[in-house]
């Protein structure tokens, strides 16, 4: 919706063929190592089990212990999340239903 008020107009048969070749096919295996990341984290290799059956984490302990530092790097850098209601006139009602630069656009739509 947001794009069509853009002027951005889809072709639908090119997206019907892009929603086919994104679809994952699941093939569950013989012995899936399932994962319950309340208790632990989880790993999984996507480009071999895009739909999460084996948990490779006892496996690969090093590489997860990798990850899990990296991230805790990247949450240290995190800002707080800017209230967005700070500003009324960023509220999406004013603009097509959708967040955006509110300050790029001189005229909120109605």
């Amino acid at each position: 919706m947001a794009l069509r008020g853009a002027g951005v107009e889809f072709d639908t048969a090119k997206m019907k063929i892009r929603q086919t070749e994104a679809s994952v096919q699941c093939r569950e295996p013989q012995k899936p190592t399932p994962c319950d990341p309340y208790n632990s984290p989880c790993l999984f290799d996507l480009s071999q089990d895009p739909c999460e059956f084996n948990n490779l984490a006892f496996e690969f302990p090093d590489i997860l212990n990798r990850l899990i530092s990296n991230i805790k790097e990247l949450n240290a850098t995190a800002l707080e999340p800017i209230r967005r209601y700070s500003y009324p006139e960023a509220a999406p009602q004013y603009w097509n239903n959708t967040w955006t630069n509110w300050k790029d656009h001189l005229d909120p739509e109605p």
